[in-house]
Parts: C-alpha cells; sequence; structure tokens
C-alpha cells in the first residue's frame, strides 16, 4: 500500500476515517483576534463555537486564515523594502 494510499485511508474511511463521524465546522465570520484579551478569553471563543456546533470540529487554519494572510503580506512587503 502506498502511502497515500493508507493517509487517504485514515483520513476519509466511511467507517474508521478520522473525517467519518464528524462534520466539519464552517466558520461564516472572520475570528476577532484583536479583541481577544488573553488566552482564557481566546479559548472561550473557541468553547462558544464548539457548544453552538457539538457534532462539529474546527482546524487552527480556518481560525487563522485572515491573520496568515496578513503576516505573509507583511512579510513579502518587509522582504521587498
Amino acid at each position: 500500500m502506498l502511502v497515500r494510499d493508507y493517509i487517504h485511508k485514515s483520513l476519509y474511511d466511511s467507517e474508521h476515517g478520522y473525517f467519518s463521524a464528524q462534520r466539519p465546522l464552517i466558520i461564516t465570520s472572520d475570528v476577532p483576534m484583536t479583541q481577544f484579551r488573553n488566552q482564557l478569553a481566546y479559548q472561550k471563543y473557541v468553547a462558544k463555537l464548539y457548544e453552538e456546533n457539538p457534532s462539529c470540529w474546527i482546524t487552527p487554519v480556518e481560525l487563522f486564515n485572515v491573520q496568515w494572510l496578513f503576516a505573509c503580506c507583511c512579510l513579502t512587503l518587509i522582504a521587498s523594502l
């Protein structure tokens, strides 16, 4: 078995795959990162997302997509100076 086939089966198999029993949480708005006073405030925000959608999961990519784009743009601008 190829590694890519093993990974695909581990993730997407209908009975035993990681994503088989859960559906992804879709965030419809940006996460207000600048409004969090500390880590506890951030954790409460994420907990609230899970309470509203108990059968869902969320990835860091979904949480930090705007911040990641901003950081990449800043680094590109700094590198071009």
